[in-house]
Parts: structure tokens; sequence; C-alpha cells
């Protein structure tokens, strides 16, 4: 398994985005979205168990992860049915948000 594969985005909009990189062996994927005043930010995180798993399902070839990604899953939509696949696969990943709106009720 490639241990490391650049940030790249699965989409890029004008509402925000979605980033994908492999760090370690570990994929974190970043969605960061912005809708008039507020700002959200949600984390992904996958273990090197998991993430060699999703690689394993999605690809015969680990070199073509980035391709695969893209072709499959780019975009808003795609990027929803990824996480489903993970969910219906058993792949397991730690979730964080920010919201600009939590910040507001301290």
């Amino acid at each position: 398994m490639k241990n490391n594969i650049d940030n790249f985005y699965l989409c890029k909009e004008d509402w925000g985005g979605i980033q994908i990189e492999i760090k370690d062996g570990c994929l974190e994927i970043f969605e960061h979205i912005f809708s008039g005043p507020m700002e959200k930010e949600i984390w992904y995180k996958f273990d090197k168990e998991n993430t060699e798993m999703l690689v394993q399902l999605l690809t015969e070839n680990e070199s073509k992860i980035e391709k695969t990604l893209k072709e499959k899953y780019s975009g808003l939509e795609g990027f929803n049915r990824l996480i489903d696949f993970c969910k219906d696969s058993g792949i397991k990943y730690n979730y964080n948000s920010y919201s600009s709106m939590d910040s507001d009720f301290r």
C-alpha cells in the first residue's frame, strides 16, 4: 500500500470543496463548506487497516486509487456515495466537524 498520496480534490465548487489525502498509510478526507456567514469543516479519518480495506475493495491496483476515486466518487453526490459505500462495506472511520455557528453559542 502506498503510504502517501498528495492532497487532491474530489470536488471544488463555489460552496467549498472536498479534499482527499493518504498520509502515513491513512486516508483523510476534508470537507469545507461556505454558506453565507456560516463556515463548516468536516474531517473523516481512516486508520491504516480501513484505508487498505477501502483501497482493496475499490481497485485491483493500489497505484490507481486516486484515479478510481476521481472517476467514481467526484462531486458532492459522488462523495456521499463513497461514505455510503464505506458504511455498507464495514469500513470504519473517525468523524469530526466544526461550524462557525458553533462558536456563536459560547
